[in-house]
């Protein structure tokens, strides 16, 4: 039996539909969700921005008490990344996490927005710098990517939090402008990675001596614009905890993988279900624990 890719792909959407419901229709459970959700766990931060005149939804936010009753324990770093949703109106999830103390994923805050602009993450940092302040908190160190959005909201939300960069995406960066069968393409990362890893201010300044007359002109252009404090550990601010990637982000986004193509409201859901599991599976865990700290933590100090 041949079917054309149109027929096919109307047959999927319409068994999609009966099981899930219209992608439209979900938009209007939100608010319902939002109610239900703060009831069950009381101290749950959702918020749900919407166009005055159409009622269009526009973005939302959600972080739980629970989240944040167990970030509290955690070390106070967290990393934030967008990732692109895939149902039929597309959009962006915005993820922040951290990591508990077996160096396992711990999702603190996400927020739906249509795209990574300045508007969409200052909303997002404002969100959670509003829930900081109803707990007792440590500083919080921020990871991310370096998106433009996020570089020009950051500072008017968190200017005296500590901003790192990911290190993994800098070095990407910066080897894709030499040809592949340079030996640059090899040698100036890796003296990159001597300037960024640097402990004191003289090793960075002998390092990047190094750097500049291997990488010429590229390097010079590449570091122009490129703030010290944010990359190299010599000057960092703050406490980065020997973090010096964002890949707990990549984590987010492959933990949520299998939600970003469901409706809206589903989406939430998956995500709040997830996360239960996730806490369940974390306690029932632990009890089997016998090491004085917990066991990822535990190897690595042996």
């Amino acid at each position: 039996m041949e079917v054309s890719y149109r027929t096919a792909w109307y047959g999927k959407e319409r068994a999609r539909e009966s099981v899930l419901g219209g992608d439209a229709d979900s938009y209007a459970q939100l608010v319902w969700f939002g109610q239900k959700a703060v009831e069950s766990n009381p101290g749950s931060t959702i918020k749900i921005e919407y166009e005055p005149e159409t009622h269009r939804f526009e973005r939302m936010f959600v972080c739980y008490d629970a989240w944040m009753k167990g970030f509290q324990f955690c070390r106070p770093i967290l990393f934030i990344d967008a990732t692109f949703i895939t149902n039929k109106y597309k959009g962006q999830l915005i993820g922040a996490s951290a990591k508990d103390a077996n160096q396992g994923l711990y999702p603190v805050a996400y927020a739906i927005v249509d795209s990574e602009t300045e508007s969409n993450w200052r909303f997002f940092l404002q969100c959670v710098s509003e829930v900081f302040s109803r707990y007792p908190m440590r500083q919080v160190t921020f990871i991310s990517d370096r998106n433009p959005g996020l570089l020009s909201a950051y500072p008017h939300v968190f200017p005296n939090n500590p901003h790192g960069f990911c290190f993994r995406h800098l070095v990407e960066n910066l080897s894709k402008k030499y040809p592949s069968q340079s030996p640059l393409h090899k040698s100036v990362p890796y003296l990159f990675m001597c300037c960024a890893y640097s402990r004191t201010p003289d090793s960075y300044e002998t390092n990047l001596a190094k750097l500049k007359e291997e990488g010429g002109s590229i390097v010079e252009d590449f570091l122009k614009d490129l703030p010290k404090e944010s990359w190299c550990l010599a000057f960092f601010y703050g406490e980065r905890f020997g973090e010096m990637t964002n890949n707990l982000a990549e984590t987010f986004n492959n933990w949520v993988v299998d939600l970003k193509s469901l409706p809206i409201y589903d989406l939430n859901e998956g995500i709040r279900t997830k996360s239960m599991e996730r806490i369940a599976e974390r306690k029932e865990g632990s009890k089997e624990w016998v090491t004085v700290l917990c066991p990822n933590m535990e190897k690595k100090l042996d």
